[in-house]
């Protein structure tokens, strides 16, 4: 029990703010903002109306729609993506692929899907594929899937003269070769099939000329949250405490079983044994390696990670080995949930266990050395209890004031 206490880090149960960075800026006149950026993942167990959801459309609806661009960062259907129309699940499924889109494209908002782990379970490629058909023809076109199938990426997508955004298959880099299928994957990708992976995200920085650049991925260059090795107290005495169906309920608690889960389930996790998902896993760490080597490529380049995969919100600075800091963004909090364990260190900037998403806006003004400027934003959706079963439940809680400017430059201090 000393040995799985000595792993585990406190939970949070309210949002971690670094000391350096209490001081939240006031919000930027709408007149002042060139694009808008919302960040939002793993939503993929939406219900219609779902609180997060109306909140994400209402922040949408607050620039006009040509400034404004949602990214849903994948894990867009739970278990296991879009199944095949006559498989059982697909109805319950397409209902939760739904729910997402509804509210984005009511927002009149550019409105982009990436892939994650989930949505490749249920064929792979073709799983893909099948999703982002479904949603494109489901919205019309006002909303798209990128990249599609068997195309990893990169897809760049340039926002005037100060924003580029990049769009990765992760789970693909996770499981896959380098090189890339993209002329049969994706018509409209542009890149050569047989260029590396890595090679083709690095010719999106180097040809950045100036803008902002956003990788938009599933996968985390760095976390805190369970598949970062993170696992709170309750874990390691329950063994049902972290099944999604019981979460927010008494029913893990009624079943101790100390040492076994943290043998069986915990360690093997951290180690990387449990699935190449988690940070520990052997293609995990290759793939940040790998994506570290692009990085030190392009110091001057003012970059971005944003992704999804925990359940939790977070902003920390992920150390490029032998480079300059990259900013890493995890907002994969998108439907409301109980709150999420979450653990902090050195590195972290911001952390929160609850249910919301991530703003960037980015300026129309520059800073006095001419760097993009950015303002991020956090958007926390707290679900309070029912009171009681049969009721209608209390409105949630909506907390919107913590922000803070994107770091200036990239360093190593």
């Amino acid at each position: 029990m000393i040995l799985a206490l000595a792993t585990t880090a406190c939970a949070l149960d309210t949002r971690y703010v670094k000391n350096e960075n209490q001081g939240s800026p006031d919000p930027v006149p709408e007149g002042k903002i060139a694009h808008r950026v919302i960040l939002i993942g793993d939503a993929g167990e939406a219900e219609p109306q779902d609180p997060v959801l109306e909140e994400m459309r209402r922040v949408a609806s607050e620039l006009d729609t040509k400034r404004t661009t949602i990214i849903f960062l994948g894990d867009n259907i739970y278990p296991d993506g879009l199944p095949p129309r006559d498989y059982p699940g697909y109805d319950k499924a397409r209902a939760r692929l739904e729910a997402q889109i509804d509210p984005a494209i009511a927002s009149g908002a550019t409105t982009v899907f990436v892939p994650g782990n989930h949505d490749h379970r249920s064929g792979g490629e073709r799983a893909v594929i099948r999703q982002a058909k479904y949603i494109e023809a489901y919205s019309g076109g006002a909303a798209e899937s990128l990249p599609r199938g068997t195309c990893p990426g990169p897809i760049v997508r340039d926002v005037g003269k100060r924003l580029r955004l990049v769009y990765v298959d992760s789970e693909w880099l996770m499981r896959r070769t380098r090189l890339h299928p993209c002329a049969g994957g994706d018509p409209e990708a542009d890149i050569d099939p047989s260029q590396d992976v890595y090679a083709a995200i690095s010719a999106a920085l180097g040809g950045a000329d100036g803008r902002l650049v956003i990788i938009a991925s599933h996968h985390p260059l760095t976390t805190y949250g369970m598949h970062g090795g993170f696992y709170p107290w309750q874990v390691h005495l329950f063994p049902l405490w972290n099944v999604p169906e019981l979460q927010g309920t008494p029913a893990p608690y009624v079943f101790p079983l100390p040492v076994l889960p943290t043998l069986l389930y915990v360690w093997p996790r951290q180690a990387g044994l449990y699935t190449p998902d988690d940070l520990g896993s052997t293609k995990y760490q290759e793939s940040i390696a790998d994506l570290d080597a692009v990085f030190r490529r392009h110091p001057d380049v003012q970059a971005l990670v944003a992704s999804g995969h925990d359940h939790n919100l977070q902003i920390l600075t992920h150390q490029v080995t032998d480079g300059p800091n990259v900013l890493q963004v995890l907002s994969g909090s998108g439907t409301i949930y109980p709150p999420t364990p979450v653990g902090v260190a050195e590195n972290t900037v911001m952390a929160s266990p609850h249910s919301g998403f991530i703003v960037i806006d980015v300026l129309k003004q520059d800073e006095p050395d001419g760097l993009p400027r950015a303002l991020i934003s956090l958007f926390e959706v707290e679900q309070p209890p029912w009171t009681a079963e049969g009721k209608v439940p209390p409105l949630p809680t909506i907390h919107r004031d913590f922000r803070m400017w994107r770091p200036v430059g990239r360093t190593s201090k």
